[in-house]
């Protein structure tokens, strides 16, 4: 049992892991295409805003974008993935069971 609980929690860490490193990887892209886009702005463009804001944009926004969004799509993503896989895994080993238990 012991060995199950530590396989389990092994299992649960990799798979927060891989979310988190996901998420921050996504992050780090959407920065860096919202600065490419900002530089891509006319001269006319920067007159017009506070570098302030430029800058909340690029750090702040897009980070809550990731956590607030992306963060909770990439969750609901792999618990579907986990729920479609111990489905298969039952259909496989018990199709009659398996079966009754969803259709009841």
């Amino acid at each position: 049992m012991l060995a199950v609980m530590i396989v389990r929690n092994l299992m649960q860490l990799l798979t927060i892991w891989a979310q988190q490193r996901f998420v921050l990887f996504r992050n780090h892209v959407l920065c860096r295409r919202l600065m490419r886009a900002y530089l891509a702005m006319p001269y006319a463009f920067f007159l017009q805003r506070h570098t302030a804001e430029l800058s909340k944009n690029i750090l702040n926004e897009v980070a809550r974008v990731a956590s607030g969004i992306l963060y909770p799509m990439v969750e609901a993503l792999t618990s579907i993935v986990l729920i479609l896989t111990i489905f298969g895994f039952l259909l496989v080993e018990n199709p009659a069971m398996t079966l009754i238990a969803v259709l009841s």
